[in-house]
């Protein structure tokens, strides 16, 4: 099959599938039907504009061509030919789709599962895969989804489509996309990428980008043109000091329910152990942050995302929450008898899903473009373990539907395996610009790519970062002639991961569980529908028998990625698996653990095997995926399990504490060769604080309160073989 490429130029295609009407220099405004009707107005762009404007083109022509929907359907045979069989005829299950190409009106109103089959397309060549996405996108926001379950497409603030449209927002345009942003961040004025995007506008951003120089002497537009579109490093380091400051967004804030001594360190029966919780317990009051009151006042001059409540931030460069970081905060919040803050934290996040329809990265603006792992029904799960607060369920069962429905919708696809179909979760962006946190780092790196590889990479590294592991091996494929890939090479859109499959799996019981206890019937079975088919998929699609665990599997190559990494115990976390063969699964996981020789490493169970440099892979181990494997064996009650989960637990705890006792600080990952040292590698140093290290701790002493400090030697002697 012939590269699209050897037949049309990126350009022809974005002008054949997206210009059938010609377009006028006016802003056009249009009504885009969602759970509401709403009027936006979006401004005009350039015919070869990439492909987040392509969208925004294909939506101008659907307001000014009432045939707009016949003609693209037409169009896109260009597409369909490209295709393979089999993605063909499950692109045909879909109901939208089959409209299109058949040149029929599209329905007000349709069925959820005839609007969200998606099949992953991996045989069309890459400049189309924006393409493709633009046609998901008018589906979304031109249908109703007419079902009780699920909810509808909502408007405009959508995780994993372009920034344009996530929010039309002059902030947005300082801190999320454009010239400001790309000229001062090329200019590595800061060391370290993010400090810019963290700082806060002293005017309006009107003021900030202003035209109009004569008002605005020191707006950006006017160093622009004074200096022909190229000031120098000292201009752009005068207009950041001009128009920014670095005062603190957040207060510190007063935790309203800390103790000095919670009710865990009478459980902790090791002197030393006690004591060290007794501190972390005291660092909480060191990391709680509150938004202070003029982030609230003038949203737009600010990139963090005002909530009415406290949190815990994890420490170091990140000022701000993060999403699945605070699983393991509100674990170690719960532990110290501080349940307002926990609850406080939750009803953050769910404000965030009432207002975006989704939980974004972390709290700041630059971040609504992706989400992180879904662990916001766990949370809440482990809140009502210890409150009982079955009355706030009440309250929350919608919005935590909500959290999910986007989930399905927006992260799912079909992927086949041995003939059967199966639903499955996967990370995924369509976001084609670097990440405004690293954007130095995203655009030199997208450099050593061929232009129309670009975009992908720009999706797919912010797909990894919305994974959490931000970044491993983990999302690598390629065939480079040397054997060895780098992150140039990441594609996380074609991984389907076992860890985030396994917590969707668990959400859906989850929600099956609530309405239980609410009472409702109907929903309870429906989740449970879910929850089976998730299982189904994790059973037939993920289970390895010859490797006896779960392996992330490779769509676009159809086969299973044998790696060790932790989250290939994950399912043992969620209890994703036939609890009639609980033994069965546990034991093949201790098998598994010991051939990868994991009990070598002395500071905890490394990411992967793979010395690739980046900090989600050797010799780095991180808090949560520690957690994920001690306490995913030892929730499956088998003897043999639960000792290897004591041994872990025992080791990482050692580390940890050692660390602490000779620098007085927590990191955010450890050395799994050197016990007690800080990781490395990455984009930024070692981070100290912190939050999720702090939670994962307090969860192993609680676990295992009879636990004691075991002599550590100071380096392992195992010699990793460093490969792909």
């Amino acid at each position: 099959m012939p590269s699209l490429n050897e037949c049309l130029p990126r350009e022809k295609i974005l002008r054949t599938l997206f210009s059938s009407s010609r377009l006028d220099t006016k802003s056009t405004n249009m009504k885009i039907r969602g759970t509401s009707d709403v009027c936006r107005s979006f401004p005009k762009m350039d015919i070869a504009a990439q492909a987040g404007n392509a969208i925004v083109r294909a939506l101008d022509n659907v307001c000014t061509n009432s045939r707009y929907f016949a003609i693209l359907s037409r169009k896109l045979e260009i597409f369909v030919e490209m295709l393979n069989e089999t993605e063909i005829r499950l692109l045909k299950r879909n109901k939208i789709w089959r409209m299109f190409s058949q040149g029929k009106e599209i329905p007000r109103e349709t069925n959820a599962a005839d609007t969200y089959i998606r099949p992953a397309i991996t045989s069309v060549d890459i400049v189309l895969s924006d393409e493709i996405t633009a046609f998901w996108w008018i589906m979304d926001h031109f249908t109703i989804i007419n079902t009780e379950f699920q909810a509808g497409p909502g408007f405009l603030m959508v995780a994993g489509r372009d920034s344009d449209l996530i929010e039309r927002s002059t902030r947005c345009e300082i801190y999320c996309t454009g010239e400001l942003l790309k000229t001062v961040q090329l200019a590595e004025i800061f060391p370290d990428s993010k400090s810019f995007v963290d700082l806060h506008q002293i005017n309006d951003p009107e003021v900030t980008l202003s035209k109009r120089s004569l008002l605005f002497p020191h707006s950006f537009y006017r160093l622009m043109n004074e200096t022909d579109n190229k000031p120098s490093r000292s201009q752009i380091r005068q207009y950041v000091n001009d128009n920014f400051a670095s005062s603190s967004e957040l207060i510190d804030w007063t935790l309203p329910d800390w103790t000095e001594n919670p009710s865990i360190l009478k459980r902790i029966q090791e002197t030393k152990y006690r004591e060290w919780a007794k501190h972390l317990n005291e660092i909480w009051k060191d990391l709680a942050r509150k938004a202070s009151p003029e982030v609230a006042k003038y949203p737009e001059r600010h990139s963090l995302i005002y909530v009415n409540n406290g949190f815990i931030i994890p420490g170091g460069r990140f000022k701000e929450f993060y999403y699945w970081d605070s699983y393991w905060v509100i674990e170690g919040l719960l532990l110290s008898d501080m349940y307002q803050t926990a609850k406080g934290i939750i009803d953050n996040f769910l404000y965030m899903v009432e207002k975006y329809g989704f939980i974004p990265n972390g709290g700041r603006i630059y971040y609504l473009m992706r989400s992180q792992p879904p662990l916001l029904h766990l949370m809440v799960s482990r809140y009502l373990e210890i409150t009982r607060d079955y009355e706030y369920l009440r309250k929350i069962i919608s919005t935590l539907e909500k959290e999910f429905a986007f989930w399905q919708r927006e992260k799912m696809i079909d992927v086949e395996k041995d003939g059967k179909i199966y639903k499955m979760g996967h990370y995924v962006v369509h976001s084609t610009r670097p990440r405004p946190e690293s954007f130095k780092e995203d655009y030199l790196m997208a450099q050593n790519l061929p232009e129309k590889m670009q975009d992908f990479f720009y999706n797919n590294i912010k797909a990894g970062a919305e994974s959490g592991w931000d970044f491993s091996n983990r999302w690598y494929i390629g065939n480079n002639k040397s054997g060895m890939l780098s992150l140039l090479n990441i594609s996380t859109q074609y991984i389907i991961p076992v860890d985030l499959n396994a917590i969707l799996q668990q959400n859906a019981r989850l929600l099956n569980e609530f309405h239980t206890l609410l009472g409702n019937n109907a929903k309870s079975q429906y989740y449970m529908k879910i929850a089976g088919e998730l299982q189904m998929a994790i059973d037939n699609v993920l289970w390895n028998e010859e490797s006896g665990i779960w392996l992330d599997y490779d769509v676009k190559n159809e086969r299973s990625r044998n790696m060790f990494y932790p989250s290939n115990l994950t399912p043992l976390y969620t209890k994703s698996y036939n609890r009639l063969q609980r033994e069965r699964y546990a034991l093949s996981a201790v098998k598994y653990l010991k051939l990868q020789k994991v009990d070598s490493f002395l500071g905890g169970t490394p990411s992967s095997l793979n010395h690739t440099g980046e900090q989600w892979d050797f010799p780095n181990a991180w808090p949560p995926l520690q957690s994920f494997i001690v306490m995913g064996l030892y929730r499956t009650g088998v003897s043999e399990a639960m000792e290897i989960a004591h041994e872990l637990a025992s080791r990482w705890l050692a580390s940890n504490y050692l660390g602490y006792a000779e620098n007085g600080y927590m990191f955010e990952k450890y050395d799994s060769v050197v016990p007690g040292h800080g990781g490395g590698g990455g984009e930024y140093h070692v981070q100290t604080g912190f939050g999720w290290t702090n939670g994962v701790v307090l969860e192993f002493l609680n676990t295992f309160s009879n636990i004691k400090v075991g002599e550590v030697a100071y380096e392992s002697d195992l010699n990793t073989d460093i490969g792909e």
